[in-house]
């Protein structure tokens, strides 16, 4: 394994992380997922025959894209988070895979990649090569995420903020947080047709 690549797993394969992974963590607003069809639909080469959510998780950035596609793949380095993937979604295929190899599919076979805040995590030169070998002509890459909640009781912003964050995940999550923080203006995409 590159040492460029991170080495995430045990931050997130626990069972029990998991099951309050899928239990507590936000869902995305629809509207999101009514902008990202709109776009793909912009090109009659995109058919929104299959789609490949990298980086899924418990299967919450994977759910919505069955009801807009006819196959979706929800692909994700953690064997609990896609347990419990599988358990959410039932009409979606789930890999236990990194996002950055996905040689189980064929060139240019997958119309829509989503990456729902998982993109900190990733090693992005390899990731935009495997974007750019699966996707078809017309083909949409989408990267969302949502930003970490301003919390105003003391309290509780003391439990989250320097408790969690500063002292839990300190070592993993310092170098990831930039990115969120900064609605994933860090981020550079290497797409000449892009936008944000």
């Amino acid at each position: 394994m590159s040492s460029n690549i991170p080495n995430i797993p045990s931050l997130f394969e626990g069972a029990g992380h998991a099951k309050l992974y899928a239990k507590y963590r936000p869902s995305y607003p629809k509207e999101l997922y009514e902008n990202i069809q709109k776009y793909c639909q912009q090109s009659v080469a995109n058919t929104l025959d299959l789609a490949i959510d990298v980086g899924c998780g418990n299967g919450q950035s994977t759910f919505p894209l069955v009801n807009m596609c006819k196959h979706v793949i929800g692909v994700d380095i953690s064997r609990e988070q896609i347990s419990e993937a599988k358990r959410a979604v039932s009409n979606a295929d789930f890999r236990v895979g990194r996002a950055e190899d996905m040689g189980f599919l064929g060139d240019g076979t997958a119309d829509l990649m989503t990456v729902g805040t998982a993109i900190h995590w990733l090693y992005t030169p390899s990731l935009w090569r495997e974007a750019t070998r699966v996707l078809c002509p017309g083909g949409v890459l989408a990267v969302y995420s949502y930003r970490v909640h301003a919390i105003h009781n003391k309290e509780a912003h003391h439990l989250i903020w320097e408790d969690f964050y500063n002292n839990t995940l300190k070592d993993v999550w310092t170098e990831h947080r930039i990115h969120l923080d900064n609605g994933l203006a860090l981020i550079e995409l290497p797409f000449g047709d892009s936008i944000r």
